[in-house]
């Protein structure tokens, strides 16, 4: 026999011998593995089954969870009563002064409201005397030549807000915007004429026509609101 088929026979045995030791080690340990836990199924995939689920129904467990929240929050609330401890140190001999804001109108003196309301007006007339003024001396120079017709219409639109402020009575307001629209459709023709004629911009024709429109939608939404209770 050759040297090199008695090193294969050998290298075999070897093989044979360390096979049945592994087998013999794995048949030792299955007949004396630990059994699963209680509460587990066994399957093919080594997963046990979910843990039961409560049978309770929601009402049954909302009371016992607000009897458990009460136990739990007791210390807590022991502690951050004893951390913010704070009792009240006023001095007795300093005045409290209210906040303006404070009681606004039960200390007012009587008649003081009905002032602040005549003061109001009385400013609000004034402006709209001081808005008119200037719509007319600058209709005026206008009219000379020495001022062109944009500066009217935001001086017309001043003066209608001034208006607005003083009433609201539906039909006053109305007027306003009437007389306010009837200003502006005269410069909106004033500056389609000087523009027609070569001497204007046709961007200043279409910004008075976009003001008369937008003057014109307000006035049907004026019109389309309810009169005010009190009017």
């Amino acid at each position: 026999m050759s040297a090199h088929r008695k090193y294969t026979i050998r290298w075999w045995l070897v093989c044979l011998i360390v096979g049945v030791v592994v087998g013999a080690t794995g048949l030792v340990w299955l007949q004396h593995r630990p059994e699963p836990a209680s509460g587990y199924s066994k399957s093919s995939d080594n997963q046990g089954s979910p843990a039961p689920l409560r049978q309770e129904t929601s009402e049954g467990i909302r009371p016992k969870d607000k009897e458990a929240k009460d136990a739990v929050m007791a210390p807590q609330q022991k502690l951050l009563e004893s951390r913010s401890d704070l009792p009240p140190r006023s001095d007795p001999k300093v005045a409290y002064l209210p906040l303006p804001h404070e009681g606004a109108g039960a200390a007012d003196p009587p008649g003081k409201a009905d002032k602040g309301a005549e003061r109001l007006k009385a400013l609000r007339e004034e402006r709209l005397a001081a808005a008119r003024e200037e719509l007319r001396l600058l209709t005026e120079l206008q009219k000379g030549g020495s001022v062109d017709s944009l500066p009217i219409l935001y001086a017309s639109d001043r003066v209608l807000r001034a208006t607005l402020d003083l009433t609201d009575k539906k039909a006053d307001r109305i007027a306003a915007w009437t007389d306010h629209i009837a200003r502006l459709k005269a410069r909106e023709a004033d500056i389609k004429r000087v523009t027609d004629a070569g001497a204007g911009r046709d961007a200043e024709y279409f910004l008075a026509k976009y003001e008369r429109l937008g003057a014109e939608i307000e006035l049907e939404f004026e019109r389309s609101r309810p009169e005010p209770p009190d009017s």
